[in-house]
């Protein structure tokens, strides 16, 4: 699956991210980050409820054109639904897996995907917003949950059990 994500920049502006998913993205995130991925955005999930996560998500899309968030500026029910997230790690791992896919939508050679490795993330990484994989973290999980859908249809209907 391929699909196309709106990310904001460090300078504030939007630009607009390739992410593909597909058979290959769990090993080379393993390969990459030596982490295993289910069990990665199993633990992000855990990290917050869904209650949660749509709630942060909602106040950081209130703040509009703001460029960046102050602690000072956040009042003390926010906090207590980001500590959890951000003390985590968990968050973290999104912006990786967002690497992985990004790396693999780009078109590159087998080598350059082998190649792949934290330095490159780092500097993939400093082009990006700090909290734009928490604004984006279940549009981005989707991408690669999605993947694991089959789109196929079944050529015979299911046999149906008889009694006897």
């Amino acid at each position: 699956m391929q699909k196309n994500l709106s990310l904001m920049l460090e300078d504030g502006s939007m630009k607009e991210f390739a992410f593909r998913a597909n058979g290959t993205t769990s090993l080379r995130f393993e390969q990459v980050f030596s982490k295993n991925l289910m069990q990665t955005i199993t633990g992000f999930f855990r990290s917050l409820n869904e209650t949660q996560m749509s709630d942060v998500m909602n106040i950081y899309r209130a703040m509009g054109d703001s460029n960046e968030v102050r602690v000072e500026e956040l009042d003390p029910a926010t906090l207590q639904l980001l500590i959890p997230l951000v003390g985590s790690g968990e968050l973290q791992s999104v912006s990786e897996l967002a690497y992985i896919m990004n790396q693999q939508a780009e078109a590159k050679s087998p080598s350059d995907l082998m190649a792949l490795s934290y330095e490159g993330y780092f500097d993939w990484l400093d082009q990006f917003d700090s909290m734009t994989f928490l604004q984006n973290a279940t549009a981005i999980i989707d991408v690669y949950m999605n993947n694991t859908k089959s789109t196929s249809e079944p050529k015979k209907e299911p046999a149906q059990l008889s009694e006897s």
